[in-house]
């Protein structure tokens, strides 16, 4: 596959984000091949795939995955809680739904969040009713989003 078809199918994982006050997470947005997340990360391919299956990142997948798997390059910031992150992808595996979806969430904007996305809060974004907490309040109040989230999205077993 060739750079262009790579760079086409990761335009499909970026949002249109075009407020000001989220002008300052757009580098985030992007993702990055299990080679540039190896390079970025220092190790080899094998270790990247090693921390995805023990939880630690995750990679989004392209429609049909046809481009491979993608790493949101979010993961690789130093303010990101990784107990969090690694938390928020256990809750999706527990649950049966993809990194996919994971990907998607963490970039919607989020009411909750007065309008941020759930990645921009955990890069440092400033949410009312979030400012004054505790970090262990915070994680609870913010995995209690992903949770309203994981319950709409959810697999329903047995059906059909």
């Amino acid at each position: 596959m060739s750079k262009e078809d790579i760079a086409k199918i990761a335009e499909l994982f970026h949002p249109s984000v075009d407020d000001p006050d989220h002008d300052r997470f757009k580098h985030e947005y992007g993702v990055l091949t299990i080679e540039e997340m190896a390079d970025r990360m220092k190790c080899t391919p094998e270790m990247v795939r090693e921390r995805e299956v023990a939880g630690d990142l995750f990679a989004a997948h392209t429609p049909d995955r046809a481009g491979g798997e993608l790493y949101p390059k979010f993961q690789l910031d130093e303010r990101v809680d990784r107990a969090l992150l690694k938390r928020i992808i256990q809750e999706y595996r527990d649950a049966g739904v993809s990194t996919t979806l994971l990907w998607s969430f963490l970039r919607g904007r989020q009411k909750e969040f007065a309008g941020f996305t759930p990645m921009e809060m955990m890069l440092g974004a400033s949410a009312p009713g979030y400012d004054a907490l505790t970090p262990e309040e915070w994680s609870v109040a913010f995995l209690d989003v992903v949770s309203e989230e994981l319950s709409r999205v959810r697999p329903i077993w047995g059906s059909g």
